[in-house]
């Protein structure tokens, strides 16, 4: 059985590597390498994940553009879900389809199901 201890340790931040962003103003570079139309850097969500979340817990996503909330809660050893408003019929879908699998590791069956 867990102690509170080890829950402890396990929950634990380590607060020196987020003190810059401990703050009211965060200095993070914007994304440059990106087609995406709104792109934002994958240290945004990387930091907000470290902050507002626990290792092991599930990150929503409800504007799932490019996938880099949920490719960074990956990393981080969370879990991600994350959901996009786009046209299933449109030209695009499949290759939307595809950049999220190659970015997530998503395969057909779990894209498929909700489609």
């Amino acid at each position: 059985m867990p102690t509170y201890e080890a829950f402890e340790e396990w929950a634990s931040v380590d607060v020196e590597s987020m003190r810059s962003y401990l703050q009211n103003v965060w200095d993070i570079q914007p994304e440059t390498q990106s087609d995406h139309p709104a792109p934002f850097p994958p240290k945004l969500a990387e930091v907000a994940i470290k902050l507002y979340s626990l290792p092991r817990e599930i990150i929503g996503d409800p504007f799932l553009g490019s996938a880099t909330t949920i490719e960074r809660a990956q990393a981080l050893n969370r879990k991600g879900v994350g959901y996009e408003n786009m046209d299933a019929e449109s030209e695009d879908s499949p290759d939307f389809v595809d950049m999220i699998k190659n970015r997530t590791g998503a395969n057909s069956a779990t894209l498929d199901q909700f489609g």
